[in-house]
């Protein structure tokens, strides 16, 4: 299912790595993201949004960053492991494209 937008609060140095062409977000696999990100298809399965854009706000300033979103999946870590995620770890990934608008 496609969605138009979601809004993604980040840290200063998220932020500013994003606006310096960052082509992921990744955020924890748990029941918050779980429930803002997913929803039961009609054949009953778990699936994930899409969105056309992600929204990112520099913490919580009125600073924003509009960025084409690719697609969003949720990732095992086996051979890439990020930092602060031990191998097996799951997480949802967001592919970033262009910048749209800072």
């Amino acid at each position: 299912m496609k969605k138009k937008n979601i809004f993604l609060i980040l840290t200063s140095e998220n932020f500013d790595l994003k606006l310096k062409g960052d082509k992921e977000e990744i955020r924890d696999y748990n029941d918050y993201w779980l429930r803002r990100l997913c929803y039961r298809a009609e054949d009953g399965k778990i699936d994930v949004y899409q969105y056309e854009t992600v929204t990112f706000q520099r913490g919580y300033t009125k600073e924003q960053i509009i960025i084409e979103c690719l697609g969003v999946y949720i990732d095992v870590f086996i051979n890439y492991i990020p930092d602060s995620y031990k191998k097996g770890d799951m997480a949802f990934t967001f592919e970033l494209g262009q910048i749209i608008k800072s």
